[in-house]
């Protein structure tokens, strides 16, 4: 009796509402409930209650590193009405409740008679039905999910790491319209699909009426971005941005009205401003999720197990980052989750009549030059197809300039380690700005797993692969500027196969963990520069 009195006095007001609340579902006494705590496990993190509706969280100690136990009292199926207890056992709380004597010993050969917390049971399994769940919270996901959501479908989105993570973050943000992908001379189909996307952007970051999506709260870093040529890849570009199907025409430019960082360059390099806006991918992401709802869950990515229903519709497993099992229905499931889309595809395999959509890696080894820079969002162009560099450039809170690098560097240097990848970004740099210091920068290299729809001989698809899989589809959108385009694919394939429109059901879910949004590349935790 002395030792629950201890324990309850030392507790905190909080802890002693909660064993109080503990102690009515258990149908034991407090000062029972206390002794059993101390006996089973010297220290309380906090008391969660599940019901059919989910967790319901009492007090939580923020920070705290738990493990879970549950209980009941009633057996394994539970109570009537469903609810289950559980314990959260941490060192958050050890001075409140261990006893002020310390642990007691059991005489040899005796009998503990302590109380005991009851039986352990399994966890819930949190059950809703959806018209559509996504998977991959990308833009290509979060568009999708927006656009689906704004046509009256009912979606849930799942995530594994955080909103934008993976292949969207790490994108340059440049909402490309053709003229890169016609440095051959003539504008091909690559240019042609790509053509009208910087405008659809465009209508929503200006929230114009009739847009499909108000991106009004995204960050444009540049309205346009520059293009610095070597003698005679002047006279290609013109020649592509001639061509009917390029509607961003690239426009030489006077030396005064150069880029800072090519303001010093001499009269044999040739700058062309190019009208296709580059855009921060952090604030684009934010702006995108504001259009998704609440039905956006964090999940374990390793446990999610893919199947079909009896009634042919998608069947979605898995568990979210807290151990609960979860199982969703829908009519149609759209995985968008870049390299992800894989492992679901193959674990579908042998289940359904269909071929299975394939895809293909296109790995990148990334640069990160931070330092006294001017702000620049450029290609520097040889004689190749592909940008010798490409750069978009942020600020840090210091003022100092990121400069983002990619382009041929990137993808030549897939087989270079990291040291040698740097020492190659620096001598590109050298030989790209030679009228600019760069020697006092610091160094990061950063590897992307770029995936994409499958092409026969393995090079970049012309445009977006979205392909079926019984009730689930695939999609790559291949560049960060065909997210609409995806979304417009998923949505005509819904309504081509009269997906029917209706409420969710189950608010089991509410009570998961939402993804928060990813970091830029170069504010990861653990980033090391040289």
């Amino acid at each position: 009796m002395r030792q629950a009195r201890a324990a309850a006095v030392k507790a905190p007001k909080s802890l002693v509402r909660m064993t109080s609340i503990a102690a009515i579902l258990l149908n034991v006494s407090r000062r029972t409930l206390i002794r059993s705590l101390l006996s089973t496990a010297p220290r309380v993190y906090s008391i969660r209650r599940y019901t059919e509706r989910g967790i319901q969280v009492d007090s939580p100690v923020p920070g705290a590193q738990a493990t879970l136990e549950q209980y009941t009292p009633y057996g394994p199926d539970g109570p009537p009405n469903g609810t289950k207890l559980a314990i959260f056992v941490d060192s958050a709380l050890k001075s409140a409740v261990s006893d002020p004597r310390g642990p007691r010993r059991q005489p040899r050969g005796s009998v503990d008679k302590r109380p005991r917390l009851p039986n352990h049971a399994p966890m819930p399994t949190l059950r809703a039905r959806f018209d559509v769940v996504v998977i991959g919270a990308g833009v290509a996901g979060l568009w999708t999910a927006a656009r689906l959501r704004a046509q009256g479908w009912s979606v849930a989105l799942l995530e594994a790491r955080a909103l934008g993570s993976g292949q969207t973050i790490a994108s340059q943000g440049i909402i490309h319209g053709g003229v890169k992908y016609a440095l051959t001379g003539k504008a091909g189909r690559a240019s042609a699909m790509i053509a009208p996307m910087p405008e659809v952007w465009r209508a929503c970051l200006e929230n114009r009426p009739g847009c499909e999506i108000d991106l009004s709260a995204a960050k444009v870093l540049s309205e346009h971005q520059w293009i610095w040529t070597a003698g005679g890849v002047g006279a290609r570009l013109a020649g592509a941005a001639a061509s009917k199907v390029i509607r961003a025409r690239a426009e030489r430019v006077d030396a005064d009205d150069r880029p800072a960082a090519l303001r010093a360059a001499p009269r044999s390099v040739g700058v062309h401003r190019v009208p296709e806006p580059v855009l921060d991918p952090a604030t684009l992401v934010e702006a995108l999720s504001r259009h998704v709802g609440e039905h956006v869950f964090l999940i374990d990515e390793s446990t999610l197990e893919p199947g079909i229903g009896d009634g042919g519709e998608a069947v979605i497993e898995v568990k979210d980052t807290a151990g609960a099992p979860v199982e969703l229905r829908a009519s149609r499931c759209v995985l968008c989750a870049g390299a992800g889309a894989e492992a679901v595809l193959a674990r579908l395999a042998g289940r359904i009549e269909h071929q299975t959509p394939t895809m293909q890696r296109r790995p990148l080894h990334m640069l990160l030059a931070r330092g006294d820079l001017p702000d620049l969002w450029a290609h520097c162009v040889g004689m190749s197809a592909v940008p010798r560099l490409t750069i978009t450039s942020q600020r840090e809170p210091d003022g100092r300039a990121v400069w983002y690098i990619g382009g041929g560097v990137a993808e030549t240097g897939v087989e270079r380690d990291e040291q040698a990848q740097i020492e190659a970004g620096r001598a590109a740099l050298r030989d790209a700005l030679p009228w600019l210091d760069t020697s006092r920068l610091e160094w990061s290299a950063l590897r992307i797993d770029r995936a994409e729809g499958r092409t026969p001989d393995g090079s970049r698809p012309d445009e977006p692969v979205v392909g079926d899989a019984g009730a689930f589809i695939a999609c790559w959108p291949t560049k960060l500027a065909f997210a609409p385009a995806v979304a417009r694919e998923v949505a005509a394939r819904l309504e081509h196969d009269n997906v029917p429109r209706r409420a969710h059901e189950g608010d089991a879910l509410d009570a998961l963990q939402r993804p928060g949004v990813a970091p830029l590349p170069w504010r990861e935790a653990g980033r090391t520069w040289r």
